[in-house]
């Protein structure tokens, strides 16, 4: 596949940190028969590594899988040779291929999640409460300096997917004068300051739940005399850092889906959004390592767990019959969850359930809390107005059950908070109270270095791309940077999240229009 093509792989040391771990990877693809344009260097998204979105080694494990039911099952040739096709069309669709086989001499990370080994479990991952966002801004600084002298260019261009996309506008508040020559966000924000929405009235009922259940506030959660959204940051953090990392020793989230402590909040949130008109789904994965080695080695078998030898959930929500096999059942998998559609839209068309693996058969196991808390206090709440109503990217909300449900997960948050301090109070023989736990998490979110703080000050190109997840979490394209050159790709709420990178109409609404806007910056 892609002959022209040549790559390369390195494992770069990046001490001190957690000893075995303190390693990234850097891959390179490159057509060495042309002389390369520019250096793009491309961070993954969450979970995820380049070697995953080269996808050799998963093609070829498809190719083998779809030859040998050729043999068993002739009377699904059609099926199966169609499957094939796809194949030799997939490299129009993973940006790495299609921008090296274009002249670009492309790099990509493994970030040290993926060194981590997918046997272990919670208690072994403490170290992971170390990387945040300077980690993960120091390891791509070391990789760009490798991108940088290997490739000759003194400047590279980033390109993010998803995580990817938010660690190249944090990379960028920081070196951009120094590393780069423009920006390309793949569904990972839109150039401007990270935002959720939410209607005035929906928050003026979260409000007065919360003032509720907490009377004495601190006082930064006041302003105006109004509750400030800050105050929600505040409890996500304070929750998660003070009782998940030091009671419960959660440390990590899992792709096995073991939530752990969390799990008592899954009723309350699964409840809360079906009642209001949003379908939430939450389906795990048992035996993560047993059920992917499976699906990546022979991807057209039985979507069957091989620990308990039983078909896998979701089914057929026609026939409640299990699914063909694993490529399908992945595929619907991540179209439930966790809203229908968020993912990939591939049941409309916009993907194939083979696009949508080469995204998720493979992820790495481990991906650290603490990175997202940090992003979490970054986020800006911003509240829309009064008469905004309460329907976004095409979730309808139905504004007759939200009073009832939104008391109703609140106080089961409360419920658990309480519940897990007191057992928090039994372990370290302090009492600690909400208050309290606010005023540290306030603290913790002021004294951390603001990347974003100077996002004003990148003065370089940038380009982004957004599907119905990216609109829903950072809104239309609104670019806070420096640059007057700055291009709105495009904004797809009929695509899901990973149909940006590998669906059906990503050459043409995505990956030709990048190769386009590279191509008019590097004249």
């Amino acid at each position: 596949m892609q002959p022209e093509l040549t790559e390369y792989y390195w494992e770069l040391e990046r001490p001190p940190f957690d000893g075995s771990y303190d390693k990234i990877g850097l891959h390179r693809v490159v057509n060495e028969n042309v002389k390369p344009k520019a250096a793009v260097f491309v961070c993954p998204g969450t979970n995820a590594s380049t070697w995953r979105f080269i996808g050799n080694d998963f093609l070829q494990k498809t190719i083998d899988s779809a030859n040998k039911r050729l043999q068993q099952s002739p009377e699904k040739k059609d099926e199966l040779m169609s499957l094939l096709n796809e194949i030799g069309a997939i490299p129009e669709r993973l940006i790495i291929r299609f921008l090296a086989a274009n002249g670009y001499d492309v790099y990509g990370m493994n970030y040290r999640t993926h060194y981590i080994p997918s046997g272990y479990e919670a208690k072994d991952l403490k170290f992971m409460n170390n990387w945040g966002w300077d980690l993960f801004v120091e390891d791509a600084k070391t990789a760009i300096e490798k991108t940088k002298k290997v490739s000759g260019f003194n400047k590279v261009f980033i390109a993010g997917t998803s995580f990817g996309g938010m660690l190249s506008t944090t990379y960028a508040s920081k070196y951009w004068k120094e590393d780069l020559k423009g920006i390309i966000l793949l569904d990972g924000g839109n150039g401007g300051r990270w935002k959720i929405r939410i209607p005035m009235e929906l928050w003026k009922l979260i409000e007065s739940e919360i003032t509720e259940n907490i009377p004495d506030l601190p006082e930064w959660s006041y302003v105006d005399g109004r509750m400030t959204p800050r105050l929600l940051q505040g409890l996500i953090d304070t929750f998660v850092r003070d009782i998940l990392y030091d009671t419960v020793g959660m440390n990590s989230i899992d792709m096995q889906m073991s939530l752990g402590p969390l799990s008592k909040f899954m009723p309350a949130i699964s409840k809360f959004l079906n009642e209001i008109g949003v379908p939430f789904y939450l389906g795990g994965i048992p035996h993560y390592n047993e059920v992917t080695a499976a699906a990546f080695n022979d991807p057209l078998s039985a979507p069957i767990d091989p620990v308990t030898e039983k078909y896998l959930e979701p089914y057929n929500c026609l026939t409640n019959e299990p699914l063909d096999n694993y490529l399908v059942w992945n595929a619907e998998s991540n179209y439930l969850k966790p809203l229908a559609g968020l993912f990939t839209n591939y049941r409309e068309g916009y993907n194939t359930p083979l696009g949508v693996a080469i995204n998720f058969i493979g992820n790495d196991r481990f991906w650290p809390l603490e990175v997202y808390l940090e992003t979490i206090g970054m986020f800006e709440f911003e509240i829309t107005t009064a008469d905004e109503p309460l329907e976004y990217i095409g979730f309808k909300i139905d504004p007759s059950n939200v009073p009832a449900a939104i008391s109703e997960a609140i106080n089961l948050l409360f419920k658990s908070i309480n519940s897990t301090n007191n057992e928090a109070k039994n372990v370290t023989n302090n009492a600690i109270t909400i208050k309290r736990l606010l005023d540290r998490s306030y603290k913790y979110i002021s004294q951390n270095f603001d990347y974003l703080g100077d996002l004003k000050k990148i003065d370089v190109p940038l380009i982004s791309f957004q599907s119905r997840l990216g609109l829903l979490f950072w809104g239309p394209f609104n670019p806070g940077i420096k640059s007057k050159d700055v291009t709105n790709g495009g904004e797809y709420p009929e695509f899901g999240h990973m149909d940006i990178y590998t669906g059906t109409k990503n050459p043409e609404f995505v990956n030709i229009p990048t190769l386009k806007w590279l191509n008019d910056r590097v004249k």
